[in-house]
């Protein structure tokens, strides 16, 4: 059984015990694959106290569906397993993160140093560059004269989130790499500013970025979020269901809360706002297949959306 807090918003509160983070009966997993293999084993695993929070948060004119929450966590991170050991938790390092928390937190550091605008003076040589955001590619030198300059904006781009740990030798892909570089890419950037690096990674089964741990009240700072999802599961789904208490939609600054609650087979708003305007309708339709699937195993109809 594990204690969570009365109210999970809110730390050390007195615990009460609320059951155990499986649920009573486990999902068959034979036979299935895909978004159905993993939702599955993602239920069979945290499923009872995702039941728990979501009937928490559900009314009687309102109702969050366990559907919902597993599809949002699919979605997230497609069923990667928790491993409570070292590097155990799934991560994304995020380069243009990193740049907004060392150019805008800590003005004092001479970023070019760092990141992919530090030429030698008449020549054609990389130095001291082992970050890389340029769309144009990683071997061109920025040189518009601003410290933000041709990077305004290049979020919208997935292929070029690059670093370099060795200076002159080959780039390697942030965002398309393995855990266990992604991993190193962490590492590496601690070594600059640690609550920096833990701010520009997103991190366990929701995926929620180190910067957004002021919208988790259960933590005091990225590291700490880091240390408290990687110690056990279930902080992360306390994490999951802060975050979408206080998580507003860019637009309408509706929560993302309510949109999980009143959805009707819409997860547009849902999407932008848990996730941002970018790769919305992608994302939604993700969170929508992950919707059906979950409805599938529990014996539902699936809807259109």
């Amino acid at each position: 059984y594990w204690n969570i807090p009365t109210d999970a918003g809110v730390k050390n509160q007195v615990s009460v015990e609320v059951g155990s983070l499986a649920p009573a009966q486990l999902l068959a997993t034979t036979g299935l694959n895909g978004d159905k293999l993993a939702i599955a084993q993602t239920y069979n695993r945290i499923g009872g106290v995702l039941k728990h929070f979501s009937d928490q948060h559900s009314s009687p004119t309102e109702k969050f569906e366990l559907e919902v929450a597993l599809a949002v966590w699919n979605a997230e991170s497609g069923g990667l397993p928790f491993k409570p050991t070292s590097n155990g938790i799934p991560i994304r390092f995020e380069n243009h993160i990193f740049w907004d928390e060392m150019a805008l937190a800590h003005p004092q550091i001479n970023l070019t140093r760092y990141f992919n605008d530090a030429w030698e003076k008449g020549g054609n040589k990389r130095i001291d560059q082992w970050f890389c955001r340029k769309t144009g590619g990683c071997d061109q030198p920025i040189d518009d004269g601003s410290i933000l300059g041709d990077w305004v904006n290049l979020w919208e781009s997935k292929g070029w989130e690059i670093v370099n740990p060795e200076p002159l030798e080959s780039w390697g892909e942030t965002l398309q790499s393995s855990q266990t570089k992604r991993y190193a890419v962490l590492e590496f950037a601690k070594t600059f500013h640690v609550e920096s690096a833990y701010r520009s990674i997103s991190m366990g089964g929701p995926q929620i970025m180190g910067a957004s741990h002021d919208l988790l009240p259960s933590v005091d700072s990225a590291q700490d979020m880091y240390i408290k999802f990687s110690t056990s599961e279930i902080n992360q789904v306390i994490g999951f269901f802060e975050f979408m208490e206080n998580k507003s939609h860019p637009t309408t600054g509706i929560k993302a809360i309510e949109y999980a609650k009143n959805h009707n087979n819409n997860f547009d708003g849902l999407a932008r706002a848990y996730n941002g305007d970018s790769a919305a309708v992608e994302y939604a339709q993700k969170i929508c297949t992950g919707y059906n699937a979950a409805r599938q195993l529990f014996g539902k109809s699936v809807v259109s959306c």
